[in-house]
């Protein structure tokens, strides 16, 4: 266990430095922070979506695959295949509805961006099974490299875009390639040889349906902020105010990434101590990984709440000093939602993905009351 919270949280932290890194330049290579806030809005709408496969389809592929060790290729097999339909499904509902979703955000300009964003999401449908197989059986190696080679992949492409055309359709576009390429490496490190004979797509369906149903309630409920800016404001000032609240969101968004390789591991870990009744075992580890994260998240809060200011100049133009305020605020709670995040992996891995999604419900109608 304590090899791979290493191996993940050098991934997150990875992850975390990319992120930043292209955010602190993205706004100095696009023309200005409403060209920045169309950027943030189309791949803000792509990863909530994305969020949907990699919580709720990763949890279930990690989950099933740590309870019968002996089945985990087939759990995969089966998972992959079902994406086949599935994100298919996803790439059209994407191109055709692009017109349609751009005008609920008063900007016909984002369109192209969103069948774009289609392809993330697709990409990121098979991803998140592959990643699921690896965690699920303790691959957490490998697992992390190809989280890392995806964190790279997307810096190097999504600067590169903008740097060579200098809008948010060619960022959004470098973003999409990187994601295609990460799944490519994914695929050769863990995997994708179909097994002859089936494990029962009902068995699997059962599962992640409640956990694809939590997860997207917990994606509206990070991402609907953000959503609600731009939808609500009038179109001539809507792109500026979510250019700069995303640069807020950036950095209250930490604590989660700080501690998502806690995330990773407590599911499976505490997954397969029940499957063998291991009760001591899992309780163990659920203290010890709570823990943890508690202490992460707290002192990460403290940290950022403090320092808003300097952390957005740090980071970003002059003209996106008027996020440091709203910082102050919203990063703690990121660091709620991180902890629910925790405890809900928690209860998937006791085998009650219903109880999760009820919670996230809880939790998204507290945030828009």
């Amino acid at each position: 266990m304590g090899r791979g919270i290493l191996f993940l949280t050098a991934s997150r932290a990875i992850f975390l430095l990319t992120r930043l890194v292209y955010f602190f330049l993205l706004p100095r290579l696009l023309s200005s922070p409403a060209e920045y806030g169309n950027f943030v809005v189309a791949i803000g709408i792509a990863v909530a979506a994305s969020t949907v496969f990699i919580n709720g389809t990763q949890q279930a592929v990690s989950k099933l695959s740590a309870e019968e060790p002996a089945l985990a290729d087939a759990v995969r097999t089966a998972a992959l295949r079902s994406r086949l339909w599935i994100c298919a499904l996803v790439l059209l509902a994407f191109f055709f509805g692009a017109d349609a979703l751009a005008s609920l955000f008063n900007d016909a300009a984002l369109a192209p961006l969103f069948r774009v964003g289609g392809i993330v999401v697709a990409a990121n449908g098979f991803f998140a099974v592959l990643m699921g197989a690896a965690n699920g059986t303790g691959r957490f190696g490998k697992q992390a490299f190809a989280d890392i080679f995806m964190s790279l992949s997307k810096l190097a492409l999504v600067l590169g875009a903008a740097a060579g055309a200098g809008s948010a359709l060619a960022s959004i576009s470098g973003f999409a390639g990187a994601q295609v390429l990460g799944l490519a490496i994914a695929a050769v490190l863990i995997g994708v040889r179909p097994l002859e004979g089936n494990y029962p797509f009902k068995r699997l369906w059962q599962y992640e349906s409640a956990l694809l149903a939590f997860s997207l309630v917990m994606s509206i409920a990070v991402q609907s902020d953000l959503f609600l800016l731009k939808a609500l404001l009038p179109a001539g000032e809507s792109a500026g105010q979510a250019g700069l609240y995303a640069a807020a969101q950036i950095f209250a968004q930490v604590p989660a990434a700080l501690t998502m390789s806690v995330n990773l591991v407590i599911l499976p870990v505490v997954a397969s101590a029940i499957a063998r009744k291991a009760d001591a075992e899992a309780r163990e580890s659920i203290e010890k990984l709570l823990g943890l994260a508690l202490f992460a998240v707290l002192w990460a809060c403290l940290l950022i709440s403090l320092n808003a200011p300097v952390l957005i100049g740090l980071v970003y133009p002059a003209e996106y000093l008027p996020a440091a305020p709203a910082l102050r605020v919203l990063v703690f709670g990121g660091a709620a939602f991180t902890m629910l995040s925790i405890c809900t992996s928690i209860v998937t891995a006791a085998s009650l993905p219903r109880v999760s999604f009820v919670l996230a419900l809880v939790y998204l109608v507290a945030t828009w009351g």
